[in-house]
């Protein structure tokens, strides 16, 4: 299971809690109400840890690519430019077609 699939689970049951919670607030006694916001409050805790892990990953993934590029840039500059050059020829003649 992927982090973000964990984290809609989380949302999703952070909402069935809160409903939970909105229906017993007159129906149950006060220590039910307690315990329900204990529940929630450790859900929404689990969420944002998770969140908080999830967008760590991101952004390290996202650096790690970044420097990977870089890199590749400078070690082979003539490849980008045949391909940024291929690809303007590509994107010039779909447009003519038009």
């Amino acid at each position: 299971m992927t982090q973000a699939t964990s984290l809609r689970q989380d949302a999703a049951q952070i909402g069935k809690d809160v409903e939970q919670l909105i229906r017993s607030v007159g129906a149950e006694s006060s220590a039910g109400v307690q315990s329900l916001r204990e529940q929630l409050g450790r859900t929404v805790e689990v969420a944002v840890g998770k969140a908080r892990a999830l967008e760590s990953d991101v952004r390290d993934r996202a650096v790690q690519t970044a420097k990977a590029t870089d890199e590749y840039a400078h070690a082979h500059p003539w490849q980008l430019i045949g391909a940024a050059a291929a690809a303007g020829l590509l994107i010039g003649a779909l447009v003519a077609r038009r």
